[in-house]
């Protein structure tokens, strides 16, 4: 008998983390033995004449809103205490061309952007994938069928806004697939080479936006851990802000930077800073995936990899300023797990090598990593997969 099914997902594809999480549920998806027809759709794209410029005015706006600074600033503020749930003429342009394709469908639709749900709430079979450990008030929006949520105190934040508990589905933390499956190698290696005391590999990363801040703050890092004895790798998108900051300091400073791609063979015993570049989403994953086993400690700011220090055992520095509505309660989760450690000023990254070698020695970074294995469940995606196959086969 043929169980399979028809599911589609929808994108806003604005900036990483919304778009990240319904990637890890496409790959997932795909690995079940029966998997099902998947349909994959930008809002973008899917939108005409003025919808489609709206949504590009959207995205530039994410893009420079996220950078920081003033624009960073007002951008800020706008959305800390926006109601999608509520009727405007900006909603009503975004979605014109997404109701009209998806309103009166029935097979099941992902979307892990709660704009979506806004525009197309009540929608049958409507399903939302809120990924993130917190959630601020933006991301509380009505009409879903479906809500999947990470975890019990997210699930509850749900139910206090208004949905039915059995609406809801805690999947536990959605971490990419390629990395569970080597979740507790890796932790062992990790805390073997904390305990040993030798020399140690950090991922130093920006968001997708790249803020001038945290981008001076990862370079100011990088020059000061390799002067420690640090082999730092570095995630830079090809072309982007981050890629030319890190060349610009390996020249000022004589640091040894070797540029890789996805897919290269690079030398392990390279002893300077790493520098991996990618062009797309499936490319970082790559680029990290081939390196997480090695990895010691993370330097990002407080957006999706949150879910590494809290889940996956890999001791964090979060860079400040915390952007966006998610970022300060991402933060304030992460100092109160005992996993992270904030960088918020130039000096504490100028200091960054001393401060680490201080943690290391003492015992902490090794206590970081213990404080983030085994307090969540990890393997959210292949949850939600097995969850929506059994509630959505015929």
């Amino acid at each position: 008998m043929n169980h399979r099914f028809v599911i589609s997902c929808l994108y806003t594809n604005i900036g990483r983390g919304h778009p990240f999480y319904l990637d890890g549920v496409i790959e997932e998806l795909g690995r079940l033995d029966d998997s099902p027809e998947i349909g994959v759709y930008d809002a973008l794209t899917v939108s005409r004449g003025l919808a489609n410029r709206a949504w590009r005015v959207a995205r530039w706006m994410y893009r420079r809103g996220s950078s920081g600074g003033p624009f960073g600033r007002v951008y800020s503020g706008l959305r800390k205490d926006r109601d999608y749930g509520r009727r405007s003429p900006t909603l009503a342009l975004l979605g014109r061309d997404l109701r009209r394709r998806f309103r009166s469908g029935a097979e099941p639709l992902v979307a892990a952007h709660p704009i979506l749900i806004g525009i197309l709430r009540d929608r049958q079979n409507l399903i939302y994938q809120h990924g993130e450990v917190v959630a601020p008030g933006e991301a509380l929006v009505r009409g879903a069928s479906l809500v999947m949520v990470p975890t019990e105190p997210v699930a509850q934040a749900f139910v206090d806004f208004g949905y039915k508990r059995s609406q809801i589905l805690v999947s536990g933390l959605c971490i990419e697939p390629r990395l569970v499956s080597r979740a507790e190698e890796a932790y062992g290696l990790r805390s073997g080479r904390l305990q040993a005391g030798g020399p140690l590999t950090g991922l130093f990363v920006s968001s997708g936006a790249e803020p001038r801040e945290h981008v001076s703050r990862i370079a100011s890092s990088i020059t000061s851990s390799v002067g420690s004895g640090v082999a730092p790798f570095v995630l830079a998108r090809k072309g982007g802000r981050l890629e030319r900051e890190v060349l610009a300091v390996s020249r000022s400073r004589d640091i040894d930077v070797r540029v890789t791609r996805p897919g290269e063979s690079v030398d392990q015993t390279h002893s300077g800073c790493l520098l991996g570049l990618f062009e797309s989403r499936a490319e970082e994953a790559m680029l990290a995936a081939h390196w997480f086993d090695r990895l010691d400690f993370l330097v990002a700011p407080p957006h999706e990899r949150t879910n590494w220090a809290i889940g996956l055992g890999l001791p964090m520095f979060a860079l400040t300023p915390a952007i966006g509505p998610f970022a300060p309660l991402n933060l304030r989760l992460l100092l109160q797990s005992g996993t992270t450690v904030a960088i918020e000023s130039d000096s504490q990254a100028a200091r960054f090598g001393e401060r680490l070698t201080e943690l290391h020695r003492s015992g902490r970074l090794l206590d970081m990593a213990r404080r983030g294995w085994e307090q969540y469940e990890i393997g959210g995606f292949a949850r939600i997969a097995e969850s929506l196959a059994r509630r959505y086969r015929q």
